[in-house]
């Protein structure tokens, strides 16, 4: 095992590490609607929100497959933490777009989660070297403790969208978050509270050309993690949120089932085959999502490092897979909250924040379910359909 592999797999037995801190600090998550600061202080001392940043500002450029395992991981603890580090991705691959200078300035403090909304709720239009951009975000992870936001938006023509190379100018906008107008709206979220995620808006504010980017060009760095994209990172991290969840609500009920009697009958649960089939079932598919995703993401690693932005059907295996990972998780863990316990019922059972959990990421993958559609388009035959691939 080479050194870097070495470093890489050290990820892993970090993130592990941070496991018992965010099981204790979980709660006080769900009660404030925000991330607890020891959990951001350790999460971000660790690395977590710079795991595929580049080397030059202190990332760690992990592996996909290595990146899998850590989100899988922290999100077996507590997804809302591995919410954090998705979000975190598309502002470290910008730095791959970046001067010295200007990569330097967004990871000045290099612990710091950063904020996104993939939404195009953005307007720019050209100002000289720069861009005037107002719009308003729906959600965005994290704004009352980040610094900076990637914030999509088009780039108008007039009334028009701009085109560049025949598609629609679509844009991510480098913003610090000290110019955006907070509307906090979260406090009243029943699902992944931890998350903070809040409406921003922005006046119409000129904003420099370097920080207004086109990710579907080649990046500056070229070394394997940024030749395959910001959207393999983040569809690695994705499908792992799902896997964790899972992970954490069949430990819960198997832990819960083992052990227990029936008031009405006196029977032990692990005398009655329905129960036995249930959670057999529930580990061969936890297991069955998990060794999917590693394998995809292998393979599509092994194309990087061989130089290679890998097939389109080793691109799109990743497209596919967030969405399955997230529909098996959700069918599961509503069968394991069915079945398993009344405890279940109540605030903060294991279970109960599964299965509001599970169903908010299901969720937030349909507002980008136009990535399955492209990956089942390559199945067919036909090239993809998502810009840039």
């Amino acid at each position: 095992m080479t050194a870097l592999e070495v470093g890489q797999e050290t990820l892993v037995e970090e993130a592990k590490a941070l496991v018992p801190l965010i099981i204790e600090h979980r709660q006080q998550g769900e009660a404030d609607a925000r991330m607890p600061r020891p959990v951001l202080e350790a999460a971000g001392a660790a690395g977590l929100f710079r795991l595929f940043a580049p080397r030059e500002v202190g990332g760690h450029e992990a592996s996909l497959p290595v990146a899998a395992r850590v989100f899988e991981v922290i999100a077996t603890a507590d997804p809302t933490v591995a919410w954090y580090m998705v979000n975190s991705v598309a502002a470290s691959h910008a730095v791959a777009y970046l001067s010295p200078g200007h990569r330097d300035e967004l990871f000045a403090e290099p612990d710091r989660h950063f904020g996104v909304c993939v939404a195009p709720g953005g307007r720019a239009a050209p100002r000289g070297n720069g861009f005037r951009l107002e719009g308003e975000w729906p959600l965005v992870t994290g704004v009352l403790d980040t610094r900076w936001c990637v914030l999509s938006g088009l780039v108008m023509d007039g009334d028009q969208p701009a085109r560049v190379r025949g598609l629609v100018d679509l844009r991510r906008f480098l913003v610090p978050t000290e110019l955006l107008e907070v509307e906090t709206i979260w406090e009243d979220a029943t699902v992944m509270r931890a998350t903070g995620s809040h409406r921003v808006r922005l006046a119409s504010t000129e904003i420099p050309g370097w920080s207004a980017l086109d990710m579907t060009t080649p990046p500056e760095t070229d070394r394997p993690l940024y030749l395959l994209g910001s959207l393999m990172s983040t569809m690695t991290g994705n499908a792992a949120v799902p896997v964790g969840i899972l992970s954490s609500a069949l430990d819960a009920a198997a832990n819960e089932l083992g052990h227990k009697v029936s008031a009405t009958t006196n029977r032990a649960a692990t005398s009655s085959s329905a129960t036995l089939e249930m959670i057999a079932e529930a580990d061969a598919a936890l297991r069955s999502i998990r060794a999917g995703l590693r394998s995809a993401a292998a393979e599509l690693w092994d194309a990087a490092e061989s130089g290679s932005r890998g097939s389109n059907e080793q691109r799109s295996a990743l497209f596919g897979y967030q969405h399955y990972a997230a529909k098996v998780a959700r069918e599961v863990i509503s069968e394991l909250y069915g079945r398993t316990s009344r405890a279940a019922f109540f605030r903060g059972h294991p279970l109960e924040l599964g299965l509001r959990n599970i169903h908010a990421v299901n969720y937030a993958f349909e507002t980008i379910r136009l990535v399955q559609h492209s990956a089942a388009m390559v199945r067919m035959g036909h090239q993809p359909t998502i810009p840039g691939e």
